[in-house]
């Protein structure tokens, strides 16, 4: 294989292990912040309950979205969601 498919492999691998670690680390957060949660898909998929709503997180990307209101991305951004201290537009 050229150099381009080699590195081509190897970045993918890199994004693999990347969005591995983001999955672990983000749900654990979620824990132990004590964040109820519902698990599906192999924690590929979490739900979220809040008395602000029920979002669907997707911890290996960081892609969540509040039912009905729109998609954003980032840990941080639904932590203040779903505490409420984050008012959306």
């Amino acid at each position: 294989m050229g150099d381009v498919g080699e590195d081509y492999k190897a970045f993918k691998e890199m994004k693999k292990k990347k969005k591995e670690s983001n999955l672990i680390k983000s749900t654990q957060t979620l824990i132990s912040m004590g964040i109820d949660f519902e698990s599906k898909n192999d924690g590929l998929h979490l739900v979220v309950k809040s008395k602000n709503g029920i979002f669907d997180f997707y911890p290996s990307t960081g892609l969540y979205e509040r039912r009905g209101v729109g998609q954003r991305r980032g840990l941080s951004s639904l932590l203040r969601e779903v505490q409420g201290t984050e008012r959306r537009t």
